[in-house]
């Protein structure tokens, strides 16, 4: 046998092998949080953030020093009952991407019941991809952090895993 048929009879095991490798994602759904999100291994709790208004729980996944997937919620109870689900969303995007080196909106949605704005910023050479829900005065914070400016499949499928439960 040639080295070259070695070469190829091996490719195509590794490939077959992948192919049925099963899925390791993993649906998690916060305590007091009413969604859950899909992470592609099992993530930990972080510690909490404590804010001038509230806190936020965190729970992430990280692969290596190139990928974090991040979900964050809060409730905001009473501190944005006078203002608008636009200011709230904006306020929580401005305060992230402050000392930002760039930014890049991808999309506003502020009139549905699952209002939401969706971003882009770098920061310290890390590429961070934010989605904000408000919903029912919780707010939902998708984030994945990484060294690469474009979205793995990986990211795509996380980001946009969010379900909220009634």
């Amino acid at each position: 046998m040639s080295k070259y048929a070695k070469i190829c009879g091996l490719a195509i095991m590794i490939f077959v092998l992948c192919s049925f490798a099963p899925d390791k994602w993993v649906v998690c759904t916060p305590p007091n949080a009413r969604c859950n999100i899909m992470f592609p291994g099992t993530p930990s709790k972080k510690p909490d953030r404590k804010l001038l208004l509230a806190t936020i729980h965190i729970v992430g996944y990280s692969v290596g020093k190139d990928d974090a997937y991040l979900f964050g919620w809060t409730n905001f109870g009473e501190y944005y009952s006078n203002f608008s689900v636009s200011k709230a969303l904006e306020d929580c995007k401005n305060g992230m991407t402050k000392g930002a080196d760039e930014l890049h909106v991808i999309k506003r949605d502020y009139n549905s019941s699952a209002a939401h704005v969706e971003y882009v910023f770098k920061v310290r050479g890390m590429h961070v991809h934010v989605k904000l829900y408000m919903i029912h005065k919780m707010l939902y914070e998708i984030m994945y952090i990484s060294t690469r400016s474009a979205l793995t499949a990986d990211a795509t499928k996380f980001i946009n895993s969010f379900k909220f439960l009634q």
